[in-house]
This record gives C-alpha cells, sequence and structure tokens, in this order.
C-alpha cells in the first residue's frame, strides 16, 4: 500500500470515529544435570488479532515419492511421541536476502541483533531447542522466545545451576574450531578444540569492555558477573540470585561464547570478514559489499539434528544476497533466486499470495517501533503523568491498527511486542484493569483536559528523532497528525541510518526518538530488560524502584522454578506500565514469511538466541526444485 494512500485510510477511519462520537557455604543445587523446571504453563492468553488473517490456498500435490522415517521425541513432561517425516537428503546451496549491509562480525563491536552476517559462523553456551519447535514435537510454535523452556544446551552437555544463582556448565568435549585454509586467521587457530578456557575469555571480553552490547545492555550483570574456567570441559558463571536469570540468558544466549583469544590477540578484533573463526555450522569464504555473502559447510561441525540424529548442516553452503529494495526482493522470491523471504508486509504478502501460489507461507507478529521520551528532563513535559497519558489518549490505536494491519496488529503494543512464545507473559486489553481500557480508548477531549491539568492548555512542541530508511517517517505523519488535535507538535529530526543507530545507542535525543522497543521475545523473559534503568532500550531513561523489585522478585522465581508467579509478575508490571505511558507504541505488527517448497523442514520457525535462522537444520529436495523448473 503506497504511504498516501494509507495515510488517507488512517484519516478516513479518524473522522469516521469522530463522527460516530458526535453518536556461606556452597549452595546445594536445585538440579543436578539440567536446567531447573518450571511449572506447566497457565492456558494461553488469546490475543485480540486472528492468526489467519487470509485464507490458505490449496495446493496441488507435487508428483513424486519421498523417503519416509520415523522418529520418537521426548516431550518436556516425559511423554514419547513418534513424527514421521521426510528423510533428510544432503547438498546444495541455499539462498537468501539480507536488506541491508551487515553492521560488523566482531559482535564486541557490532551489537547482537546486528551481527548478522557473523551468526552462521559462531556458537553461544545454548541453542533453541528445535526439536520443541513445529520440526519436532510441537510443544511450541516458536522457540525464540526468551524463556529456558525452549533452551537446550549447544557447546555444553549440562548444567548445574544454584541456589545462589551460580550456574556450572559442562563444556562438550570434541567441539572444534572450523577450519578453511585459505584465511590465516583460520590457520592460526587450525582446527583445535574448543574449551571452557575459550568461553571465559570471549565472554569475559563482552562483559568488561564498555561499549559492548552486554556492557550497554545489563550494566548490573557485567560488572558483576564472575566468569571462570574451573578446568578444560567447566565454566563457572556467578552472579548473585537477584541478576541470576538475566545473567545466565545474556551470557549464555545472547553472546558468542567461542571467540578465539589467539585471533583477537593478533588482529585486535574480528571486524575484517576474514577473521572470524568460530564452531558453528559454516565458514565465511566471500564478501562483497552491496553484492552478497558466501558460506560453506563447516565439515567439523559437531551438532547433529536433534530430531533425527542426523550430521548438520544439510546443506553444501549458503549465499546470502544483499538487496535493499523492496520490491526487488519480492520479484527475486517470484521468480526463485532465492529460496525464502521473511518480514514480507501484510499488503506485500497479500500479493505473494495471489501470483505465487505455490509458495509456503506463515504468518507471525512482528516488532514494534514506539515514541520515546526523556522523562528524566524536570524542563521537558514527560515527567508528568498526565501528559504521558494524553498523548496515550490522543492516539488512535484502533485506526492505526485497520490502516496498517487490517486489524490484525496486537494493542498494546509497548512494552512488549505480542509473540506466540510468550503469549502466557503477555497482558491482553481484555485482562487488563478497566482505567488501562480506557487509556487505550481514543479520547481527545480527555487528553485536552489532561494537558491543561499539567499546565499545557495550549498543548506543546516536541522534536523527535527518526529514521530516514525503515518508513518511520510515514508512520509518524499519523501520530503527528493525530496528536495535533490536542496542540502538541510533532517536529521531525530526520537522520540517516547511521547516524540515528549512533543517537539511539548511545540514547543521546535530547526529547523524543521513535525507535524499535528492542528484542523483547529475549529481553522481556530474562528479567524485563528494556525498562530496567541506564539499560540500551530504555530509551525514556525510567528508572523506577517497582521495576527493579519486580525484576528480582521475577529472578527469585526463576530460581525456584515457579514459571506461575513469573507470569504473574510479568503481567501486573505490564499493567502499571501501560497505565504510566512510558512510551507510545504503534501496535504490534503482522508480517509474513514465505518460501518455496524444495526448502524442507522449514517452518517459518526461529532458531532461537543469536542462530535466529535456522540454517543449520534446513534441506533442500533438488529434484522437486528442478521439477518446478528451477
Amino acid at each position: 500500500m503506497g504511504k498516501k494512500v494509507l495515510w488517507l485510510a488512517v484519516s478516513t477511519l479518524v473522522a469516521l470515529s469522530l463522527v460516530m462520537a458526535a453518536c556461606g557455604p556452597a549452595a546445594a543445587p536445585i538440579t543436578p544435570s539440567t536446567p531447573t523446571t518450571p511449572a506447566a504453563p497457565t492456558t494461553p492468553t488469546t490475543p485480540t488479532a486472528p492468526v489467519a488473517p487470509i485464507s490458505p490456498v490449496e495446493k496441488e500435490p507435487v508428483a513424486g515419492k519421498a523417503d519416509i522415517v520415523t522418529v520418537t521425541l521426548t516431550k518436556l513432561d516425559g511423554t514419547k511421541v513418534g513424527k514421521t517425516l521426510e528423510k533428510p537428503r544432503y547438498g546444495g546451496v541455499l539462498t537468501r536476502v539480507f536488506s541491508a549491509e551487515p553492521r560488523g562480525f566482531d559482535d564486541l563491536t557490532t551489537f547482537l541483533h546486528q551481527a548478522t552476517a557473523q551468526n552462521p559462523m559462531m556458537s553461544a553456551l545454548w541453542r533453541g531447542a528445535w526439536e520443541r519447535g513445529p520440526a519436532g514435537t510441537g510443544e511450541f510454535d516458536d522457540i525464540s522466545g526468551g524463556s529456558f523452556l525452549v533452551k537446550e544446551g549447544l557447546v555444553f552437555e549440562k548444567w548445574e545451576l544454584f541456589e545462589t544463582g551460580r550456574g556450572v556448565y559442562h563444556v562438550r568435549p570434541g567441539v572444534k574450531y572450523g577450519l578453511n585454509p585459505v584465511w590465516e586467521a583460520s590457520r592460526l587457530v587450525n582446527g583445535r578444540e574448543f574449551t571452557a578456557f575459550d568461553a571465559e575469555y570471549a565472554l569475559n571480553r563482552l562483559a568488561k569492555t564498555p561499549g559492548s552490547y552486554q556492557y550497554n545492555a545489563a550494566p548490573e550483570a557485567s560488572r558483576d558477573v564472575k566468569i571462570k574456567a574451573l578446568d578444560k570441559y567447566t565454566l563457572e558463571i556467578d552472579i548473585y540470585p537477584e541478576q541470576s536469570q538475566t545473567t545466565h540468558y545474556f551470557f549464555g544466549t545472547f553472546a558468542f561464547a567461542d571467540t578465539p583469544k589467539e585471533v583477537i590477540q593478533k588482529y585486535g578484533s574480528m571486524k575484517d570478514w576474514r577473521n572470524v573463526v568460530g564452531t558453528g555450522p559454516f565458514m565465511l569464504t566471500d564478501y562483497v559489499p552491496a553484492s552478497s555473502i558466501s558460506y560453506i559447510k563447516n565439515p567439523s561441525y559437531f551438532l547433529k539434528d536433534p530430531v533425527t540424529g542426523n550430521q548438520i548442516p544439510y546443506v553444501d553452503g549458503m549465499k546470502i544476497l544483499i538487496v535493499p529494495d523492496a520490491s526487488t526482493r519480492l520479484a527475486a522470491l517470484r521468480t526463485g533466486k532465492i529460496d525464502e523471504l521473511s518480514s514480507v508486509e501484510l499488503q506485500d504478502a497479500k500479493s505473494l499470495r495471489k501470483t505465487s501460489p505455490q509458495l509456503e507461507n506463515k504468518f507471525s507478529y512482528g516488532g514494534v517501533n514506539a515514541i520515546f521520551m526523556r522523562t528524566d528532563k524536570p524542563e521537558l513535559p514527560y515527567k508528568d503523568i498526565r501528559v504521558r497519558q494524553a498523548l496515550t489518549l490522543a492516539t488512535d490505536f484502533k485506526a492505526i491498527n485497520q490502516a496498517l494491519y487490517d486489524s490484525l496488529g496486537v494493542v498494546p503494543g509497548y512494552p512488549l511486542a505480542y509473540t506466540e512464545p510468550l503469549k502466557d507473559y503477555f497482558l491482553t486489553l481484555e485482562e487488563a484493569p478497566k482505567e488501562v481500557k480506557e487509556l487505550f480508548t481514543y479520547n481527545p477531549e480527555k487528553a485536552k483536559q489532561l494537558l491543561k491539568e499539567a499546565g499545557y492548555p495550549n498543548g506543546f512542541k516536541a522534536e523527535i528523532v527518526a529514521n530516514s530508511s525503515g518508513g518511520m517517517v510515514d508512520e509518524l505523519a499519523i501520530f503527528k497528525d493525530m496528536w495535533a488535535k490536542v496542540g502538541v507538535e510533532l517536529v521531525f529530526q530526520v537522520k540517516d541510518s547511521g547516524v540515528y543507530t549512533t543517537i539511539a545507542n548511545a540514547r543521546s535525543h535530547t526529547d523524543m526518538i521513535y525507535a524499535g522497543i528492542g528484542g523483547t521475545a529475549q529481553l522481556w523473559p530474562r528479567g524485563f530488560g528494556n525498562l530496567y534503568a541506564g539499560v540500551q532500550f530504555n530509551l525514556s531513561y525510567i528508572n523506577e524502584s517497582y521495576i527493579k523489585e519486580a525484576i528480582e522478585k521475577y529472578n527469585a522465581a526463576w530460581l525456584r522454578g515457579d514459571e506461575k508467579e513469573r507470569m504473574r509478575i510479568s503481567k501486573d508490571l505490564m499493567a502499571r506500565v501501560y497505565n504510566e505511558s512510558w512510551a507510545i507504541g504503534r501496535p504490534t505488527a503482522v508480517t509474513y514469511s514465505f518460501w518455496w517448497p524444495w526448502i524442507k523442514n522449514y517452518y517459518a520457525a526461529n532458531a532461537g538466541g543469536f542462530q535466529g535462522f535456522p540454517h543449520q537444520y534446513l534441506w533442500i529436495d533438488q529434484e522437486l526444485k528442478k521439477s518446478m523448473g528451477h
């Protein structure tokens, strides 16, 4: 949908709504060899948005008979389930697309969510439990959430978690660094074994270096954590109980544990892509800026497919094209130049369903942008809760949801974007207290009254930083028009992506900023990480004692294995954050993933942690691809 048409739709809906309105000693371990087992989750909360907005398209069966295998899997509750699936085949090259250049190749200087090109080559301590998602037992629709329910050891075999917050990880013997003799750095490491001493070095490098993602996003955990190799195969991560879950999650799943010390000592960093050496499933062979990134499989990769028991990866290599233009990406998918495309917007998804019915697809919830404000500055209006609530009341979330997402998005979008893995932690408006429901009901007259009570009878002017790319300016135009009706004038400060990212990462905006709310599927369940005072994603500079208390209680419940209590704490905190309007978020977006049917073992599920895309588990039916003319 063109932006002018989109905003016309919003304006029309707003006009309609206004017309309608006129009518001591070492503690004993809690569990000796596995993560603490949380209580069974509560009954899922159904969001207001449906999850099947586009009618399915029937596909003709493809001729040919696949080899079938049956496997037996164990669910979290211990029951056994049988699963029948196609026998995976090896070979071929998986072709994907990035919409932008990789920001870097060293997770010390490139924040984790921007280290996309480094992901296939490296390993964290934990992995997403692929076998618990749709490829396996189907217990979870996705495994990207922050709960340890969907985590398994990657470079370690088992762990012990103590009631003091200390964790002991038993590293898997025989994990080898990939050896690509073409590159000097890889020859330097020479395919040696990964040990706990490597993890000690890599994780301390992130924890103790100012400017790292961990240092910025979890300052207290980074400052106080003690990470030490007790021997070649035993790693200790020690922290006090109040920061336990945050710390083990940050340094277990959101950090590469295998950065080799000798490479850093010689080159200073891995910023040069030729110097990236890790234990992951792929090795980088070529990077052509503005064009492509090429990988080959790591023949010494240690992990086996947890569903079939086969050695992975299945494909011989992977190529990632760099294509900034959205229409070009869609054309590449339609013509089979790429195998899959994620984060497809609703209107493009509708078009693809009509023009390319042979593509598989899946609906999912996306991210949230929000208007953050400097609540720490007394000279600005936002310290007053009445001002923040007025801005919420002045926003017609229903109209925005209809115009952008055919009413399929989820309101509220801040502080937690709705996702299926976190549905039991999410407080819906139906569950929320009466005052919260009223706050998210468009009411410009009440907004004017609150502004008047706060000392702004004629409103005020607000300057807001926005990224010149990604459609931010067009989205902000919606807020600008709505807020003008209550006297609040939004003045845009549009920055190019580089400058904008610098401002956002440093939280150096002087008034407002329009930004993503952070990877809440990971940040929220590990302890409400986007609300904690001083962290990178706390762009409204919230510093409230009740949030710290909630985090401490949440961590304590994690140590006890009390998942129901964690869900209760989460919903209670969301209710208060909703009411205090610390940021004004648009509805949770809806997106689609599309892929050609020759890509097997793919269900648009996340691989969890750093390894977002499940490239290591996918295989290509090359006969089917050929039969489809590609």
